[in-house]
């Protein structure tokens, strides 16, 4: 069996790693709040929002961490719940955070079903893509 770096995809119990450290970026609460430049940016180049500042933030990173607050949709957000903070962004904002380098991404447990059952499908099928 290899090690974690030729086989990055097994986890060893017995790996001890290679004595060097470990560096972690991690970033909270990130969202894209209606009617700001950020969430202008997403809509003109999903691509583009994060890279003013994110990449300088977790650069020299090993790993890179960001906890979206709130829930991804495809736009239609099915069943609203009514609560006084519901969020969502487009899917299109995974991209915003591949290109500016974040590895992974966490998702608020309290916006989950933001959208009900079908807003939680949503989410859960995007991160297959």
């Amino acid at each position: 069996m290899g090690t974690p770096a030729t086989e990055p995809h097994r986890l060893d119990p017995d790996w001890r790693g290679d004595g060097r450290p470990v560096t972690f970026a991690f970033g909270g609460d990130v969202h894209f709040p209606a009617g700001t430049p950020l969430e202008e940016r997403l809509a003109a180049d999903p691509t583009t929002p994060l890279l003013s500042t994110v990449p300088q933030f977790a650069a020299g990173a090993n790993i890179t961490m960001a906890h979206f607050e709130l829930a991804l949709t495809d736009e239609t957000c099915p069943d609203s719940q009514s609560k006084q903070d519901v969020f969502n962004a487009p899917v299109t904002a995974l991209s915003a955070f591949q290109h500016a380098g974040v590895a992974l991404i966490t998702e608020a447990n309290n916006h989950g079903e933001d959208f009900g059952p079908e807003g939680l499908q949503i989410v859960l099928q995007a991160r297959q893509q």
